[in-house]
């Protein structure tokens, strides 16, 4: 029988490792804005009110803020929900 890991303990720990990164990495790294916010302020301006469909298909009222140096729909709900969690 061929071995694959010389000790099990050992290839858990190293698999446990590398799914651990990975999972810190991400949530580390940030989230863009969807397309659909981003396009809804094309030719807008900085606190221009806009209204959009979501990536889910629902209607969604905004307003265009600078998100990562990119001017991107913000709407009412998600400014709100910021707020509750400071």
């Amino acid at each position: 029988m061929k071995k694959v890991c010389p000790g099990l303990l050992l290839c858990g720990l190293l698999t446990t490792g590398f799914a651990s990164y990975s999972t810190e990495e991400e949530v580390q790294r940030p989230r863009k804005p969807p397309k659909e916010a981003i396009e809804a302020c094309n030719n807008k301006s900085e606190n221009e009110t806009v209204s959009f469909t979501g990536r889910f298909g629902e209607a969604l009222s905004a307003t265009c803020q600078y998100i990562d140096e990119i001017l991107t729909a913000v709407p009412e709900q998600h400014r709100r929900d910021r707020k509750k969690q400071q």
